[in-house]
């Protein structure tokens, strides 16, 4: 069951071929409609308390239900084990009839365990079914026996009468079960014809990689446990006609170095090696089913993370937990749902089985003989298990409904408009045809409520608009500007900021936000990206301008409360800085989703005018409107700074660099075209080229790849390497101000508009995208290069 880590000598006899070839079942199960089919595991003991634990009213049921059974004579358990009554060799009661007596309807996974591991990987199971004329076979009639139970166990399937997914010695390339590849092959083409003979047409074969990315015996590459080999799957393969579906495990995937393998690198990135395993698949056309998922080394339960390799369990929030392996495995099948129609998870407490207990010893050592494996359990941390239900019932799953979650992701890069109001909205997608992800409002401290709450355009009927078809909300939620007890002297505001900045993580203001915790739970359909304060600054947020503590704990104390009124399901924490500050404020990995960062005219190079005179940021190059600065870069082993142009500001560009390290997507939650020359039209517009320019300059920053300013960030020294550093993945979501700025930050243009800014300000300019056709042409031309909106 599942992985066993520990390392075998192998003992593998050379292979002589037998071909069989059964025709290939008609129906692989394949769910209709392209949904994906969810499993749960994988014993009886951990279903029957999934049932009772986390299936309340409105959860869907499972899709499918996983159990596990040997085909090994002479071992303990007998063949066939938990299919005729209940068995426990360690890692749960696995008792067949009872847990399909508990989940009717659902699908069966079941896997086959063919493995003498524990008697001297002499593959006698293997040999046997395909009958082999070996001494031992010879003497004891194993031939016969084990093709008895072959038919046994395919009858006993049949009769369950439901949807059999039937994982033929599943991890066929795990070293611990020691499967001799050419034996394997011919076995695996052997029961699936015993498969047809007998009818069984409703039982699934599964071809199961265990996706395990180190290279095993390297010494001897013919037991083809070299996972790098460019081949390496080929030669394990039984053959299209007998593979219904490709499997796989994924326990790690592209966040695996934070924690799990922390303590010791792979051969391949884990999520490299999967995705070697999709287009396998793709290239045979099989679906894919994610045989066996769990986050290994975290405790749902306790709350901590470990290397796999050792245990050391060290704290972390069931934040922390979601954002680091689910939502990574839940956006993966989401991004590659054309081959992917397939998961299970083992939601198990791994430390109450005693085959996968773990002392402390290192993996594969008396006492952590299988590694460090933990608790996966949803339900044994409330954060985990809102994130697990919120995903299970989208509409992309059998059985989810998709009425009371946000609609999953589309894959690419999401564009939002803002701010504050439709009018925003309208300008845009009149201009263009787009359909936006989603749109940006404000929410006060001072009042506990939406700004401008009158009005068909305040911000609080932005909201209404974007939530009433399911759009994603992001929410400024704003102190420093209104702090509140505030008297409105300017002088004081200062103060009044870093104030209730210690008086927000004390708990002081808790029920001014009450109005918008009641608003998500009232909008689940919808996905809000809360800016726990915006641009935030060591001058407005730390005591005495050097104490940035109190802005942390004010941050990390606001997740908790959001998270305990709504679950936390439809949330994510954006950390909003100035530029240049990034790392000073940050509350932390575990309680952070994504990194916002404004762009203006400066922070692409770009002039800012203000009263007559064009300002930029820092050292120019005006003519070709670059920011100048160095780039370290290593040669003869001695460090030397170059001169360099960078097309966008330096600061920006390690806040890019920053957030990768952090494994964060940046957020660009303010976006916004400011005044560029002296002259105007009568309708407040600029030149139409300085406006494409702006947009042309953007994409630069969104797929930026070359040299980082030199330096040492966040305790790292960045050095050029090769080409530079590749930071197009890191911005994933823009949201563009689409407005009038002559007429303020929320733009209304009317009887009462709010405050104006005045004519010589670098603000007074009127920026919306239609007005502008050069800079509509570009700003499409920039979506359809890998944004989810496109332009009509």
């Amino acid at each position: 069951m599942g992985q066993r880590r520990s390392l075998f000598t192998l003992v593998v006899a050379a292979a002589i071929a037998l071909g069989l070839a059964p025709p290939a079942t008609a129906d692989p199960n394949i769910p209709a409609n392209d949904k994906i089919r969810m499993f749960v595991g994988q014993d009886s003991d951990t279903l029957s308390d999934y049932k009772r634990d986390v299936l309340t009213s409105g959860v869907p049921q499972p899709g499918g239900v996983t159990l596990y059974t040997n085909l090994v004579l002479g071992g303990n358990p007998a063949p066939l084990a938990g299919m005729y009554g209940p068995v426990n060799w360690g890692s749960g009661t696995v008792d067949f009839q009872r847990t399909l007596n508990e989940f009717p309807g659902a699908s069966l996974a079941v896997g086959l365990y063919l493995s003498d591991a524990t008697s001297g990987c002499g593959n006698q199971p293997l040999r046997a079914i395909i009958g082999r004329n070996d001494a031992d076979l010879v003497s004891g009639n194993l031939v016969a026996q084990y093709r008895a139970k072959v038919d046994e166990m395919v009858n006993k399937l049949k009769s369950y009468n439901r949807e059999i997914f039937l994982r033929i010695g599943y991890e066929y390339d795990g070293p611990w079960n020691c499967y001799n590849a050419d034996f394997y092959k011919q076995a695996f083409r052997y029961i699936k014809g015993r498969i047809n003979a007998l009818g069984a047409n409703k039982i699934a074969t599964v071809w199961q990689s265990a996706a395990w990315p180190l290279n095993e015996h390297t010494g001897n590459p013919e037991w083809n446990y070299v996972v790098t080999a460019p081949n390496h799957f080929d030669v394990w393969y039984p053959g299209d006609d007998v593979v219904d579906w490709v499997g796989m495990s994924a326990f790690y995937g592209s966040t695996h170095n934070r924690y799990q393998w922390s303590c010791k690198a792979p051969s391949i990135n884990p999520r490299a090696l999967q995705d070697r395993v999709l287009s396998f698949a793709r290239g045979h056309g099989k679906k894919v089913m994610i045989s066996e998922a769990a986050p290994q080394g975290f405790t749902t339960g306790s709350k901590t993370q470990s290397c796999i390799f050792q245990k050391n369990p060290q704290p972390v929030s069931g934040q922390t937990i979601v954002d680091t392996w689910f939502e990574d495995l839940f956006s993966y099948v989401t991004a590659n749902r054309d081959v992917i129609s397939s998961v299970a998870y083992i939601n198990t407490n791994w430390d109450a089985q005693t085959q996968w207990q773990c002392n402390g010893a290192p993996a594969g050592q008396p006492g952590c003989a299988n590694g460090y494996w933990g608790d996966s359990r949803v339900q044994a941390d409330p954060t985990v298990k809102a994130r697990w239900i919120a995903e299970i019932r989208k509409s992309q799953y059998v059985n989810g409904s998709g009425t009371t979650t946000p609609p999953p992701p589309a894959a690419g890069r999401q564009l939002l408009v803002g701010q504050s109001n439709t009018a925003a909205w309208q300008d845009l997608t009149s201009a263009t045809g787009a359909d936006p992800a989603g749109g940006s409002v404000y929410y006060g401290v001072r009042d506990g409520n939406f700004a401008g709450q009158s009005g068909s355009s305040s911000h609080l009927a932005y909201a209404d608009f974007l939530a009433a078809r399911g759009k994603q909300i992001q929410v400024g939620i704003s102190w420093k500007d209104y702090p509140p007890a505030w008297n409105g002297d300017p002088n004081t505001q200062l103060q009044a900021s870093r104030q209730a900045t210690v008086d927000i993580a004390n708990g002081r203001y808790d029920n001014q936000f009450t109005a918008l915790t009641n608003y998500i739970n009232a909008h689940r359909g919808s996905t809000f990206l809360l800016r726990l304060d915006y641009e935030v600054s060591s001058a407005f947020h730390c005591v005495n301008g050097s104490d940035c503590s109190s802005y942390r704990n004010a941050f990390r104390k606001l997740v908790q409360l959001i998270d305990a009124r709504t679950g936390g399901a439809n949330v994510k924490y954006v950390y909003h800085p100035v530029r240049g500050e990034f790392d000073k404020l940050y509350p932390g990995d575990d309680v952070v989703d994504q990194v916002g960062l404004s762009i203006f005219n400066q922070d692409l190079c770009q002039p800012f005018w203000e009263n007559g005179t064009a300002y930029w940021n820092g050292e120019q190059n005006t003519a070709n409107r670059t920011c100048l600065g160095y780039y370290d870069a290593i040669v003869n082993g001695n460090r030397n700074a170059i001169r360099h142009e960078y097309p966008v500001d330096l600061n920006v560009l390690r806040m890019l660099w920053w957030a990768k390290q952090h494994n964060k997507k940046i957020v660009l939650s303010e976006v916004g075209v400011q005044r560029m020359a002296s002259a105007l039209d009568g309708s407040g517009r600029q030149s139409d080229g300085d406006y494409r320019t702006f947009v042309d300059r953007l994409g630069t920053l969104l797929n930026y790849r070359g040299p980082i300013p030199n330096g040492v960030v966040d305790g790292r020294q960045t050095d050029f390497l090769g080409t530079g550093y590749d930071l197009s993945d890191v911005i994933d979501s823009v949201v563009f101000i689409d407005l009038d700025w002559r007429y303020g930050f929320d733009g209304k243009v009317g009887a009462n508009p709010p405050f104006g800014f005045p004519s010589s300000s670098g603000w007074f300019v009127n920026s919306l995208i239609s007005q502008y056709p050069q800079g509509r042409s570009a700003l499409c031309g920039l979506l359809a290069a890998g944004f989810t909106t496109r332009c009509a």
